[in-house]
């Protein structure tokens, strides 16, 4: 699995989303349902799956889907 679609994976799961709502521009400017509450389910998930403990920089890089994947491929933890 590429770090993309492991982030979009982790974003729907987080957003109670189908996967096909996610789309290559998705970010909490364009989903209603990623707001503050959201993000915080997606840091708590993301935290979870990856096994590290994400600093205050990720955190702020995740409010999109390509700053989200850029984090999965930082701790090489997307899936072959």
């Amino acid at each position: 699995m590429s770090d993309i679609q492991y982030a979009k994976s982790l974003l729907a799961d987080a957003l109670r989303l189908d996967l096909s709502r996610i789309s290559a521009d998705a970010s909490m400017k364009t989903l209603r349902q990623w707001d503050s509450l959201g993000h915080m389910e997606l840091i708590a998930l993301a935290e979870e799956r990856l096994g590290i403990t994400l600093s205050m920089d990720e955190i702020v890089r995740m409010t999109s889907l390509e700053g989200l994947a850029a984090v999965v491929a930082a701790h090489g933890k997307a899936v072959a």
